[in-house]
Parts: structure tokens; sequence; C-alpha cells
């Protein structure tokens, strides 16, 4: 985890959801799979009941590297 980011799942009731945060953009959040947002987000993130804050030592979710 980068200094400043927190994690984050998603707990909603759908399978999966795309939410566009001002610092982050655009990001799908699959249920249950632990992503990070940086400090700014995070507090929007936290006031919202369908996510649910996680340890980073549990994060799931790995970056997908572009192959050219």
């Amino acid at each position: 985890m980068t200094k400043g980011n927190k994690s984050f799942q998603y707990v909603g009731g759908m399978d999966s959801v795309q939410i566009q945060l001002p610092n982050c953009g655009i990001i799908t959040c699959d249920h249950g799979v632990t992503f990070e947002v940086c400090a700014e987000d995070a507090k929007i993130l936290a006031d919202n009941p369908d996510f649910a804050a996680a340890s980073a030592s549990k994060s799931t979710k790995d970056l997908k590297e572009v192959k050219e």
C-alpha cells in the first residue's frame, strides 16, 4: 500500500460496480475484492455503507500489466 492510500472492499448487493472519484477517476469494484484509493477519496468511501475499510495485507486485486 502506498503511503496515504487506504484500502476498501465493495460489500454492497451487486457483483461489481463502477464508481468515479475526484482524484482516482473511474474504478471497477468487484464484490469482496480489496482495492486502494488515495486519502482524499477514502473520505468519500468511508461515509458510504456499500464500502468497508480493508486491511492492506489482505489485498487481493493485482494491477494488470499491459503487454504490447
